[in-house]
């Protein structure tokens, strides 16, 4: 068997929800990027898909929860974008301060912990204390993006980053190879944004 056919068994294996969540998210992360609204549709599809995915078949509590929260941020993130379009605003990119930064990555520790806790304590979770940081620091990152500021994209780079090791571990190949693509579109949403941001000066 070539190594084509055996990717694409593993590919068909996998699933209708998995292949479209994998590539409604891949329509995503594209138009997030370019600072584009549609973004939000893909993702809440994308999103909706994982969060099933994500508890039954891999038991990947916060995982799931981040994903249906993702659902219901796309909606307000679609509602917040199209505000800005409708009174000439559609870039009005930030920059928030280091300061701003530090604290953000104080309390998310904190909050990362104590969840990590109550998953490891009161429920069958599996990878607790990688799966609630990654997902408080999605969260964080998803209302960064919301904002528009520049620096979200360095939060998706790190904690996409870390997925990759996730699914590879939990042998969710089609999903590491997605967070892999996930942490390129990342830097180069950063370069993008950042020129962006630089132009309104």
């Amino acid at each position: 068997m070539s190594a084509m056919a055996s990717v694409l068994e593993l590919i068909i294996s996998l699933g209708v929800v998995q292949i479209l969540a994998f590539l409604f998210a891949l329509v995503y992360i594209f138009f997030a990027a370019r600072n584009s609204i549609l973004c939000w549709i893909f993702g809440m599809f994308s999103s909706g898909l994982w969060a099933y995915e994500a508890w039954f078949e891999y038991a990947l509590l916060y995982d799931s929860i981040l994903n249906l929260f993702y659902v219901i941020m796309g909606g307000v993130g679609w509602y917040s974008w199209a505000r800005k379009t409708e009174t000439g605003n559609s870039t009005n990119l930030v920059s928030l301060p280091f300061s701003h930064h530090a604290r953000i990555l104080l309390v998310g520790t904190c909050v990362s912990l104590i969840a990590a806790y109550i998953a490891d304590v009161f429920s069958s979770a599996d990878l607790p204390f990688i799966d609630a940081p990654t997902t408080v620091f999605s969260i964080i990152a998803t209302f960064l993006l919301i904002k528009k500021d520049v620096g979200n994209w360095i939060y998706w780079i790190v904690v996409d980053s870390i997925y990759v090791g996730i699914y590879m571990y939990k042998g969710a190949f089609l999903f590491a190879i997605l967070f892999l693509i996930y942490t390129i579109m990342a830097i180069l949403g950063w370069y993008n944004w950042r020129k962006l941001y630089l132009r309104q000066f």
